[in-house]
């Protein structure tokens, strides 16, 4: 998925680029269908994780993976609109928004939790 993804991203930029926008305007579609839409919205919370989940997206950990510097890039874009930053904080302490505590891994872990137990031990 994260592969098409990236082939996808690649192409919106180039697009936009070839349209003549100019950089502040190339940002703002740089999204997987052009603009931002629902389709972020549902993709992102699969790939928000993907250093917890042990997938990488970078290519530095998995020989003969190919890096995604084009869904690396969404994944930021995506985090920092204030929409997404306030979903992500609905319910969450401060400081587990984008990480997760000690405290939370091993109450995780005590209830059977796999991806608690591999976060914390993830290298990624």
């Amino acid at each position: 998925m994260a592969e098409v993804l990236e082939d996808q991203l690649e192409r919106e930029q180039a697009a936009a680029a070839g349209a003549g926008a100019g950089e502040d305007e190339d940002e703002t579609h740089c999204y997987i269908c052009g603009e931002y839409s629902i389709v972020d919205m549902a993709v992102y919370p699969w790939l928000r994780g993907w250093k917890w989940s042990k997938v990488d997206l970078t290519g530095e950990r998995t020989e003969g993976l190919r890096p995604l510097p084009h869904v690396l890039a969404w994944i930021d874009r995506v985090r920092a609109r204030p929409g997404v930053e306030a979903g992500l904080r609905w319910g969450m302490a401060e400081d587990e928004i984008d990480t997760w505590s000690q405290e939370r891994r091993e109450s995780y872990l005590k209830g059977g939790g796999k991806m608690a137990k591999a976060h914390g031990a993830s290298k990624l």
